[in-house]
């Protein structure tokens, strides 16, 4: 789960009890400002958008930092920011290039996509997995949504 402002990712049980902490306010690696969505890869990396830091962290399955990167301005608050791919990179949706923009563990871009049904971008402000390769992207600007067929990229 995530907890906005406190600088700190929580992690709970289905009783809400906290099992265990992440992080304190801050900018160095390991610490935030604002982290506002969390996703877990199969391979048990971690991936934060903090932002209050306007950047992206990953971390390591026992929690040690592993890279730093940044994802623009203009990332909702909203913690639907993020999801993954089966192979364990993250999916950004990015409101300033809006774009999703895929990248490895390390921070690595490795594609981008944007959705111009009528010549013009559309911004997407949430993406979430719909199946395998396939991800379900929210436009709300455009009351809109698209499943993303990664495999037909």
């Amino acid at each position: 789960t995530k907890a906005t402002g406190f600088g700190h990712i929580f992690k709970v049980n289905l009783h809400g009890q906290t099992i265990a902490t992440m992080g304190e306010k801050g900018n160095a690696p390991g610490q935030f400002v604002e982290p506002a969505s969390v996703w877990e890869s199969p391979q048990g990396n971690l991936f934060v958008a903090d932002v209050g830091n306007a950047r992206m962290q990953s971390f390591t399955p026992d929690g040690a930092p592993l890279a730093q990167w940044p994802m623009g301005k203009g990332t909702s608050r909203d913690s639907y920011r993020i999801t993954g791919t089966p192979e364990g990179d993250v999916l950004v949706t990015q409101f300033e290039s809006r774009s999703i923009v895929e990248y490895d563990a390390n921070g690595n871009q490795k594609d981008n996509w944007t959705y111009a049904p009528q010549g013009e971008s559309l911004v997407p402000a949430g993406i979430a997995p719909y199946g395998a390769n396939k991800y379900l992207v929210l436009f709300p600007f455009d009351n809109s949504a698209i499943i993303f067929d990664a495999a037909q990229r």
